[in-house]
């Protein structure tokens, strides 16, 4: 599929994505906040067009496609789907929205879906304080079994698990140890844009490949820092999102994104 970005009507912030390479905030971990500031808003019209290239002689046509996600900093408003045939709205395992379409007997030629939604994101400010959460109950470890969980490549296997100790040492406090992986990260891995003739991302988000290598994306960079979290028992998600910016702005093919980590630290969520 090809996704189209178009028409960004108005820009408040250079980036929404304010973070350092694993797309995790310091303030996370408990800035100096000398005084409280009023987080920033952003506010786009977004146009995304996905077109399902058909396959010649195809009985059937099945179409799974994203729309936004609304959270606490990210609100939705006036969304709406063109498109010849129903569609239908689901939630998937993990919580997400998912559109799903399907026709029978697919005209030959390019099916061609298109939605619009505004979108006003807010800043992320946190001032977090370590002494204010402690290690999970064992019902907090049940209830949060699915962000424990290494994938495909998100492994936690002997090395990850060796590793995680040795950095985490006997810390217990999530905030605490999410911070010596944070910082262990950033001292021990490159990311690729530094020497782009030398170094390489991999293709999937690759904890075992940015270790090896000590390089990669933000997808690898995070697939590494979920790994070892989540092997010092620490839940944790990976955030995709898409990257608006006036550069972006009307382009066919807009192939930017970004993602970034959430952890969960007990009374914090």
């Amino acid at each position: 599929m090809n996704s189209q970005r178009i028409a960004i009507k108005y820009l408040i912030l250079s980036s929404l994505l304010a973070a350092v390479v694993t797309g995790i905030s310091a303030l996370t971990f408990g800035g100096d906040v000398t005084k409280p500031v009023e987080p920033r808003e952003a506010s786009f019209q977004i146009k995304n067009e996905f077109t399902v290239k058909v396959p010649r002689g195809a009985q059937s046509l099945r179409m799974w496609f994203a729309v936004p996600q609304e959270d606490a900093a990210s609100a939705v408003h006036d969304f709406h789907v063109h498109a010849d045939f129903p569609v239908h709205y689901f939630r998937d395992d993990w919580g997400n929205r998912v559109a799903y379409a399907e026709r029978s007997a697919p005209p030959e030629g390019p099916v061609t879906i298109r939605e619009e939604f505004g979108l006003t994101r807010t800043e992320i400010r946190n001032s977090i304080d370590p002494a204010k959460t402690r290690p999970l109950t064992d019902q907090e470890r049940a209830a949060l079994f699915a962000f424990l969980q290494p994938s495909s490549h998100v492994v936690i296997n002997d090395k990850i698990k060796s590793l995680a100790a040795s950095i985490v040492g006997g810390e217990t406090n999530p905030i605490l140890a999410a911070r010596k992986i944070y910082d262990w990260t950033l001292e021990n891995v490159d990311y690729w844009v530094k020497d782009p003739d030398h170094l390489k991302a991999s293709p999937v988000g690759s904890s075992e490949y940015c270790l090896t290598n000590k390089t990669g994306n933000c997808t690898d960079f995070h697939s590494l820092f979920a790994s070892l979290a989540m092997a010092s028992g620490i839940p944790t998600r990976m955030i995709y999102g898409s990257l608006l910016k006036p550069t972006l702005n009307g382009m066919q093919i807009d192939g930017s994104y970004h993602c970034w980590i959430q952890f969960y630290a007990t009374n914090y969520g």
